[in-house]
């Protein structure tokens, strides 16, 4: 049975609301992961099929991996080649250096700056959560990852404060203190 039969039975049993947005829920789960599936495939079998990596490599069947997307989690196969000459360490999957997806990281940029978004509006537990469709990541991921971010800031130029002429002032001081953010403390005044 194909997709549109299969939406189309569904649909004759929808007798509110929920029904329906749990039908539309599990077409596009379902559309998404033939869209990627095929999609990873087509580039797979297409370069597969010219056989230019014959000459210097064999191929060596098919390794699964797995990656989160903002969309979910998407888990395909891919065929792993290697150089025929042993003293050679240049074995690659194809589909992953077309598409430049990173080893060893179960994260697509897309999906991390959806995390980092979340992280950035709420806070880090609730975008574990949240974040991504479909997917539950722990806190200690998100605070790893944005660890890794904040080494960034080591490289932006600093002023030592004797090196100013008059002392530091602040408008806006932002507090963080276990995962939440504290809501901004301001002046209010009263009339």
């Amino acid at each position: 049975m194909n997709s549109v039969a299969q939406i189309e039975s569904k649909i004759k049993h929808i007798n509110n609301f929920s029904d329906l947005t749990n039908v539309v829920l599990s077409v596009y789960d379902h559309i998404v992961d033939n869209l990627f599936l095929s999609a990873i495939q087509d580039i797979d079998q297409a370069f597969f099929n010219t056989g230019s990596w014959k000459k210097h490599y064999t191929c060596n069947g098919f390794v699964k991996r797995t990656i989160i997307t903002p969309l979910g989690q998407i888990t395909y196969r891919r065929r792993y080649y290697m150089n025929k000459d042993k003293n050679c360490h240049d074995h690659f999957y194809y589909v992953d250096k077309i598409l430049k997806i990173p080893a060893r990281k179960h994260l697509s940029k897309e999906a991390l700056a959806a995390l980092f978004n979340m992280t950035v509006d709420v806070n880090g537990s609730y975008a574990a959560k949240n974040a991504i469709r479909g997917v539950t990541l722990s806190k200690q991921i998100v605070s790893n990852y944005l660890r890794i971010q904040n080494t960034m800031s080591e490289h932006v130029p600093t002023v030592l404060v004797n090196e100013l002429d008059e002392p530091l002032s602040f408008d806006v001081i932002y507090v963080e203190a276990d995962e939440a953010h504290v809501n901004l403390q301001q002046e209010a005044k009263v009339d």
